[in-house]
């Protein structure tokens, strides 16, 4: 250690036994201007500095809301679309049950009618019951 020159520090003061305490270094502040009410911006500014920062506050919290709002509609956006598909899909579905109820019964009329207008002498009621009952059943029940 020969390169080195040990130096007592200015903030380190020895007391007895191995303790130390430290001194904190006072460091002078750079000349500021006292403020004597000669820039009266800067004046309003500093007393109402609190009122500042709470309106800046109350700006974030509404945009902080806007943004939540924003989201709330696009979700319900989405949500009504899904709605109207599937309201859509079920009339469609109820729409088709209901033509194919139609078309059963129109065919079972239309049978009817040509047993009454034809087929009366050629086959009796009782077979003629069974042969609907049987068109019935094989084409399912109509609703």
């Amino acid at each position: 250690m020969a390169d080195f020159e040990m130096v007592e520090s200015k903030r380190i003061s020895r007391v007895s036994g191995n303790s130390e305490v430290f001194e904190p270094e006072v460091i002078d502040k750079p000349n500021v201007p006292a403020n004597n009410g000669s820039n009266p911006l800067a004046n309003a500014a500093a007393e109402h500095m609190g009122d500042m920062i709470k309106i800046v506050s109350d700006i974030v919290d509404i945009q902080r809301i806007k943004v939540q709002t924003d989201a709330d509609i696009r979700r319900m956006e989405e949500a009504r679309k899904s709605l109207i598909a599937e309201a859509d899909v079920y009339v469609r579905k109820t729409n088709a049950d209901a033509d194919n109820a139609v078309k059963r019964m129109e065919a079972i009329r239309n049978i009817m009618n040509d047993f009454y207008k034809y087929g009366s002498e050629k086959i009796s009621s009782d077979d003629f019951c069974k042969i609907i009952t049987t068109v019935i059943n094989e084409t399912g029940t109509i609703k």
